[in-house]
């Protein structure tokens, strides 16, 4: 089942998304559009397994935006992006990020 608006709308008063720039333009009809806090570059391979027995975490830099706020980005290397938006799910619901197809 996908959420619709107004039950988002719903779910927002129990703290669905937190620190929201503006929810009238982030609410859409059928999700949330979040919004990047910030993105960082690792500076080595990290490792991430099944039991964790063979996880690495890399320290990291961030990569800072242009004076309108962009971001470029360079196909290849792996980024780490933080959201502006803290996400709490409720047990009953489940979230997908999906990336923009235009």
């Amino acid at each position: 089942m996908i959420l619709g608006k107004e039950t988002i709308k719903k779910l927002m008063k129990d703290g669905l998304v937190e620190n929201m720039v503006d929810a009238n333009i982030q609410i859409q009809p059928v999700g949330v559009d979040l919004t990047i806090g910030h993105i960082l570059i690792p500076w080595e391979k990290c490792v991430i397994d099944f039991d964790n027995s063979q996880r690495h975490v890399s320290g990291s830099h961030a990569l800072p935006p242009t004076a309108d706020n962009i971001y470029h980005l360079t196909r290849g290397i792996s980024y780490i992006v933080k959201l502006r938006e803290r996400v709490n799910l409720p047990k009953n619901i489940v979230g997908l990020i999906n990336r923009d197809h235009r």
